[in-house]
């Protein structure tokens, strides 16, 4: 996707790439009026929807983790931008199916176990 603010022009081939762009340099000032950054405090969307206790270090990695993790992002942008994000390959498909195949290969590469026959025969 293309990008073409300020005079300048840039290619995203990654959704996620893209959505980071938005969410840093396009709508990080609504991002953080909504979800103001604290340093050291922990992410209170991370808490109420997995108990889970997470505190970004800077306020970039606060827009970020907001904006794309949190999905955020998509409450802000216009349906156009929208729906040239929508558009976008996703990566998700590519990374399961490389990491069941990783998951595979680790599964044949495992030695076989004696059997409990071969271990007492040796006694």
């Amino acid at each position: 996707e293309m990008c073409k603010a300020n005079n300048k022009m840039r290619l995203f081939t990654k959704r996620s790439e893209f959505l980071k762009h938005l969410s840093l340099l396009h709508f990080g000032k609504a991002l953080l009026q909504a979800f103001p950054f604290a340093e050291g405090r922990n992410c209170n969307l991370c808490f109420e929807t997995s108990k889970k206790m997470y505190a970004p270090s800077k306020k970039e990695v606060h827009v970020c983790h907001v904006g794309v993790l949190h999905a955020k992002i998509f409450e802000l942008l216009p349906k156009e931008i929208l729906q040239q994000v929508m558009e976008m390959p996703t990566m998700k498909k590519t990374v399961s199916a490389a990491t069941e195949q990783q998951r595979r290969q680790s599964v044949e590469l495992k030695p076989p176990q004696q059997s409990q026959q071969q271990t007492s025969q040796k006694s």
